[in-house]
């Protein structure tokens, strides 16, 4: 395996490498100081360095992206500072692409980018994949909640940031298997979906104990519309209430799932009003996305996927040790960079992982051709 590689760096006379250099080049790649080639084994070690798997194991793993985070590690480990310069004047990138038996580095990166991930598929073999590659599920799980009734908390300070993503993603996403509401105390909070949408229902109505049952007679005039916008006078409410209004509704014609997303409704925080909310979500496996810019650890404990997209920076510490330091890691990352919203994704599991999604700028050309321009094909490279 490492003969081979070393082998094939001697071969290439355009590196005028010659057999300790090319030796020294392929150990400290994988974090060691020299190569037994009588036995084709890695020798010493080398403090400081990252190790990385054989060269096996790399071609075993079935994401090209996945490969190409150990050929960067590898590149790292080529580079370490206080270390010899095992170089010999050529670029990290190109040794390591001709390791590998490819032409030069653009080759390498063209091997990898050519395995690309559907964001937006409804295979479980695509989804599973999109977490292998970023860490967590994608957006029509914890968003959506296709497959996935687990909560998603959302926390951030600037509204029009977090609705227009929500917004996106709903028009970005097939939802022909579930059935979605949004819930908003803005009466113009359709407004971004009725641009590029026309397979929704709006409600301007305050909640009453019928309020699925007019969800109901709307689809069934228009059976092919899944999602259900509800705006409702601005109030304080209890989860339990919106969790009703909805669950009739949610609960009918939703094979792979159910959500509804509450976006800056106050509510009150009692425990008790909370925890009935949760369990009457719960008997159906309906997923609820709870959108905020005051979190607290009760509500922080009964989510199992959190965002930060932004939080106020006077937030006096919680009683959660896990959402205290949440929040600090996510500190200095988070906030709008250009069109890219930084966030981090956090769950209890997993810990915290750093993320960006793009917001579809508010320019001409308008309408669909936005998306187009923006996303193209829905793809994770």
């Amino acid at each position: 395996m490492y003969k081979e590689q070393q082998a094939r760096l001697v071969a290439q006379k355009a590196l005028g490498l010659n057999d300790a250099q090319a030796t020294s080049i392929v150990a400290r790649a994988y974090g060691y100081e020299t190569i037994d080639l009588s036995q084709d084994k890695l020798v010493n070690p080398q403090n400081g360095l990252m190790k990385i798997g054989t060269p096996a194991e790399i071609k075993a793993i079935p994401d090209r992206a996945l490969q190409m985070l150990e050929f960067v590690r590898m590149s790292q480990n080529m580079v370490t500072p206080g270390l010899p310069d095992i170089l010999c004047g050529h670029p990290q990138g190109t040794l390591i692409a001709i390791m590998w038996g490819f032409t030069n580095f653009d080759a390498l990166k063209t091997y990898a980018r050519s395995d690309v991930i559907d964001p937006t598929s409804t295979e479980p073999n695509e989804m599973a994949r999109f977490k292998a590659r970023t860490g967590f599920i994608p957006p029509s799980q914890y968003l959506l909640g296709r497959d996935y009734s687990g909560n998603t908390l959302i926390i951030h300070t600037e509204p029009s940031e977090t609705s227009q993503w929500i917004d996106q993603e709903i028009c970005l996403n097939a939802l022909s298997d579930l059935q979605v509401a949004i819930v908003r105390c803005r009466q113009d909070g359709d407004s971004y979906i009725n641009r590029f949408s026309r397979k929704h229902d709006v409600f301007r109505q305050a909640l009453s104990e019928n309020h699925s049952s007019f969800l109901l007679g709307a689809r069934k005039e228009k059976p092919e519309n899944r999602l259900a916008i509800s705006l409702i006078p601005t109030d304080t409410y209890t989860l339990e209430r919106l969790v009703a209004a909805h669950y009739s509704a949610l609960g009918e014609d939703s094979v792979r799932g159910r959500s509804l997303i509450i976006d800056r409704v106050p509510l009150t925080r009692d425990h008790e009003s909370i925890t009935a909310g949760l369990n009457l979500a719960k008997s159906i496996g309906l997923n609820l996305v709870f959108v905020t810019d005051s979190p607290d650890e009760y509500i922080w404990s009964q989510f199992q996927s959190r965002l930060i997209f932004g939080f106020k920076r006077q937030m006096p510490l919680s009683e959660s040790e896990e959402m205290n330091t949440a929040l600090l890691y996510a500190s200095p990352f988070v906030g709008l960079k250009g069109h890219n919203l930084q966030l981090v994704f956090n769950t209890t599991e997993k810990g915290s992982l750093y993320s960006i999604v793009q917001l579809v700028p508010e320019e001409e050309p308008k309408g669909a051709q936005i998306l187009k321009r923006v996303f193209g094909a829905a793809r994770l490279g």
